[in-house]
């Protein structure tokens, strides 16, 4: 059975979610938009979470730099 996997942004300073995405590809493209539209403090408090079915989460990306780093490689994650 394919594990059903979806991705969230969640601000960390309000515990409020920002956005929902199907796909890693929307993630990326939106994660492309408010890294180049939001302020540097903003996006210190935002967190990128991979979602599976159970709910268990694991972060992707938390605060700017490594927002900027997920989108700039794409989605991908570690050291490249």
């Amino acid at each position: 059975m394919t594990e059903r996997i979806w991705y969230e942004l969640w601000d960390v300073e309000t515990n409020n979610a920002v956005a929902s995405f199907a796909t890693q590809g929307e993630a990326v493209a939106f994660v492309r938009q408010i890294v180049a539209k939001q302020s540097a403090e903003y996006l210190e408090q935002l967190v990128l979470l991979e979602v599976n079915r159970f709910g268990h989460t694991k972060d992707l990306a938390r605060g700017r730099d490594e927002l900027d780093r997920f989108q700039a490689r794409g989605g991908t994650i570690g050291a490249q």
